[in-house]
């Protein structure tokens, strides 16, 4: 067992030896934004900011699923009847029945009808809508896939969407009632000939729909951030959809909460199931006037008005230039307004404006124009605000490999190095093989022509050079002969190196992916380690349990199958002889020890006509039998087989003590019994 123990504590420490030695490997692995040098404070052109912000900016979408619930209507047999009974009497026929529905149609009265239609019970389930009903745009500002936007993009509730429904909904309520009208109708004309023109069916249809129509509804509401497929496809099926978790929403409306241009309208959310996303940084100051800054967002769909809401709206960010107009001080508050000559569209909202270093200097919020045409007003919220209710929710932003190695490429592609930044675009993809236009990228920068930056190109092995034979010569007619077999054995090598070369190259991926992945490897083998060690040890105990019951099984059956034993007392020695008699027997008295005694004469020991047994004492609570002769009754019997009994009896009496004192005491008690008198 402690063997066993042993050995799994040692296969622990290997395993767990072997991680820490492929994680510091891991660790001291060159990044490759430290190979190329990545620059903070890099100042990007108008084109390589629009990849950037292409891959970082994300659609915020509100999804609804709405569900209509009518009762409908039908004429009741027994009250239609019942109210004819009361107009016409017992005595009338159809006609009679016409010509007076005609009289309440062309009066208007339409509560005459409303005494024998009811509703039927039944109900229908119209699957009025399921799909987006608004969207704006957000910026990922952490890897691990805190997004933020505005809260007016973000908030929705049932009463909203039921609100800004509810002419569709009402309009879908009348026609309802109306194809039940319509129905109703052409029963009381197959019944009487009644019939109703269209003018009767629209008055009947709003006497019911105002009077008795009820419409309920069921509305599910469902968010999702889209991230743009890694190659670049705008179509909404290629997206990436995740849904997320609002972890802060101000709950701010823009128009009551806006003080001169600056606005609380926040939100931050949390999306599911994500990690190494592409991140921007928040500006840690506020922009200068006129100075350059460029907006992202989804202006293609729009927010608020359902009707405009489509699935085919295409999933690309519209990039747009702009300058900072201005940065007013509001009098009584923290922060700064920032206003920006961007054009700040519908879906365009929660959507980033960066500076040329890449640098988020605010959120697009809103903005507005007088229809004339020139260009309107627009304003975002300030980083710095962003950045104290990020602290506040004790969001811990996160800007990693990913992103700066993804910088580092847009770096490079501008500085016109494909090589290295195709190698940069590569290392994201495998750390997050969705990133939004990667693949487009890698293609981009496949295209150039530019290698490395000077000192980080990769180290080329030589080739090796095939050994020159020496020629030979020989007579034109031999070199024409040998001709033909010089080319098949040529073609032979040549096939036979190329089949080296397949091999050898086959050998190499496979090293290469072992080094690329011998983190991922070590900790599949630990794992599988560490869980063998654990069975081997739950083998082990449940083995041993099994063992003790087993034994414990053995024990009680031993127990069970032998009597019990009476306890010994060392101090106390009672030996009990088989009664033979019913009567008493008085213990005879000891003869003096100073008067010699006679020894017995021996008798045959197999006398059958002996009457009874002589009976020996008990001497109780004796630690030793007394060696003085006891007188008896009947001289004939030999004192000799009266021993051997009560010696067989001590034996039986004493399995549990050693041989060894079993057998001196036994002859002990035998040599006493030779010398009793009989």
């Amino acid at each position: 067992m402690k063997r066993t123990l042993l050995k799994i504590l040692f296969c622990i420490c290997v395993s767990a030896m072997l991680f820490a030695m492929a994680t510091v490997g891991y660790a001291e692995e060159e990044k490759l934004y430290e190979k190329y040098g990545y620059d903070e404070n890099f100042e990007y052109e108008s084109e390589y900011i629009g990849h950037a912000l292409k891959s970082t900016t994300v659609l915020i979408q509100n999804e609804v699923d709405i569900d209509l619930e009518y009762d409908t209507f039908e004429i009741d047999d027994d009250a239609f009847f019942t109210a004819m009974d009361e107009e016409l009497g017992s005595n009338y026929g159809e006609s009679d029945v016409a010509l007076l529905l005609r009289d309440y149609l062309d009066s208007d009265n339409y509560d005459f009808f409303g005494s024998f239609i009811i509703k039927t019970g039944e109900t229908l389930v119209y699957d009025f809508y399921d799909g987006p009903y608004s969207s704006g745009s957000g910026a990922v500002v952490s890897e691990d896939g805190y997004i933020i936007s505005n809260s007016h993009v973000v908030s929705i509730s049932e009463e909203e969407v039921a609100e800004n429904l509810s002419d569709l909904f009402l309009n879908y309520e009348y026609n309802c009632v109306y194809e039940d009208c319509q129905s109703m109708a052409q029963i009381l004309e197959n019944y009487c000939g009644i019939v109703f023109s269209d003018y009767d069916l629209e008055g009947l249809t709003n006497y019911l729909y105002y009077n008795h129509s009820t419409l309920r509804y069921d509305i599910a509401i469902e968010q999702y951030a889209y991230f743009p497929s890694s190659t670049g496809d705008t179509d909404f099926n290629e997206a990436v959809k995740r849904s997320f978790d609002v972890v802060y929403d101000s709950e701010m409306n823009v128009d009551v909460n806006m003080v001169e241009g600056f606005t609380k309208d926040l939100a931050i959310v949390k999306a599911r199931n994500v990690k190494n996303l592409v991140a921007l940084e928040l500006s840690e100051s506020y922009p200068q006037s006129n100075s350059k800054v460029n907006s992202a967002g989804f202006p293609g769909i729009s927010e608020l008005n359902f009707d405009q809401v489509s699935t085919a709206s295409s999933l690309s960010a519209t990039i747009e230039e702009g300058t900072v107009s201005r940065v007013v001080a509001i009098s009584g508050q923290q922060y700064k307004a920032i206003q920006i000559s961007n054009n700040i569209a519908s879906g365009n909202s929660g959507g980033p404006s960066v500076d040329k270093t890449l640098k988020i200097e605010g959120l697009n919020t809103y903005g507005w124009n007088d229809g004339s045409g020139a260009a309107g007003v627009s304003y975002m919220i300030p980083a710095e605000y962003i950045v104290d209710m990020l602290d506040d929710e004790d969001v811990e932003v996160q800007i990693g490999d990913t992103t700066k190695t993804f910088l580092t490429g847009v770096q490079l592609l501008q500085l016109g190095y494909g090589d290295a930044a195709e190698e940069c675009f590569e290392f994201v993809r495998k750390s997050q093989k969705q990133t939004p236009f990667v693949e487009e990228l890698i293609e981009t920068a496949d295209e150039l022509e530019g290698g490395y930056p000077e000192g980080t190109e990769p180290e080329e092995e030589p080739e090796e050079k095939p050994e020159e034979e020496p020629e030979k010569v020989t007579d034109d007619k031999e070199n024409e002969e040998d001709t033909d077999d010089d080319e098949e054995k040529d073609d032979d090598e040549e096939e036979k190196d190329d089949e080296k070369k397949s091999d050898v190259s086959g050998f190499a991926a496979i090293g290469d992916f072992i080094v690329d992945n011998i983190l991922l490897i070590c900790c599949i083998g630990g794992g599988i380690l560490l869980v063998t060690a654990g069975l081997v040890v739950l083998f082990v105990i449940l083995a041993k349990k099994k063992k003790k019951k087993v034994l414990e099984d053995k024990i009680a059956a031993i127990k069970h199958a032998q009597p019990a034993v009476p306890a010994e007392d060392d101090n106390a020695k009672t030996i009990v002889m088989p009664a033979v008699s019913a009567e008493p027997v008085a213990p005879a008295e000891p003869v003096a020890p100073a008067e010699p005694v006679a020894p017995a004469v021996p008798v045959a020991p197999a006398v059958p006509e002996a009457p009874a047994v002589p009976e020996a004492p008990v001497v109780p609570e004796a630690p030793v039998v007394p060696e003085a002769p006891v007188a008896s009754a009947t001289p004939e019997v030999p004192a000799a087989p009266v021993a051997a009994e009560t010696v067989e009896i001590v034996s039986t009496m004493r399995k549990s003590k050693p041989e060894e004192q079993e057998e001196s005491e036994g002859s002990e008690f035998f040599h006493s019994a030779d010398n009793m008198d009989l």
